[in-house]
Order: structure tokens, then sequence, then C-alpha cells
């Protein structure tokens, strides 16, 4: 193997990790919003019964904009994941196919 594809290699290997380290923040950021959507909030004890219903919808609705922008990072995730697997197979592949032409030529 060339030390160019070494390096490519070492390079595709350290962006795993990442990708590992991003689903890990993802799941904490989902459950911190369980959490704040599942805690009551005593400030809202002191609020009339109508400012307590519009905070808790206001809270609700952007809680599930998060979760699905959640979701939709996860998908985001998971593309890049599948497209970092086919370019390390692709590497992998790169030095046979030097070897088969040069094989072939001689």
């Amino acid at each position: 193997m060339m030390r160019r594809d070494e390096d490519i290699t070492h390079e595709l290997h350290v962006i795993r990790p990442h990708l590992f380290r991003y689903v890990a923040l993802l799941e904490d950021f989902r459950k911190a919003l369980a959490f704040i959507l599942q805690t009551p909030n005593p400030v809202l004890d002191t609020w009339t019964d109508l400012e307590r219903q519009k905070s808790n919808e206001l809270l609700k609705r952007e809680c599930d904009h998060i979760l699905s922008e959640l979701d939709r990072l996860e998908m985001r995730r998971g593309i890049l994941d599948m497209r970092l697997a086919n370019v390390l197979s692709l590497v992998s592949c790169v030095p046979l196919v030097h070897q088969l032409g040069a094989l072939l030529i001689v």
C-alpha cells in the first residue's frame, strides 16, 4: 500500500469514533428533552391555569420540534456512517486493484 493510501485510511478510521461520539451526544440530548417534558416546573405553580396551559403547550410544541430535528440528525448520521463504510471498503480494494493491474501487465 502506498503511503498516501495509508494516510487516507488512517484519517477515515479517525472519523468513525467521531460518529460514535455524535450518537452519544444525540442520545444525551434526547434524554434531556424527555426530562424537561416529564418534570413539572415549580415556578408554574404560581401562574394562572391559562398561563400554565399556554406554557405547557409551547414547551410541548418546541420539544416536539427539537425531537424531530434530532431524528433528522440521526438519519443524517446513519447516511454518513454508510458512506464511510463504503469509502473504507473502496480504499481497502485499491491496493488489490493495483496488484491485479501489475499482474496483468507482466
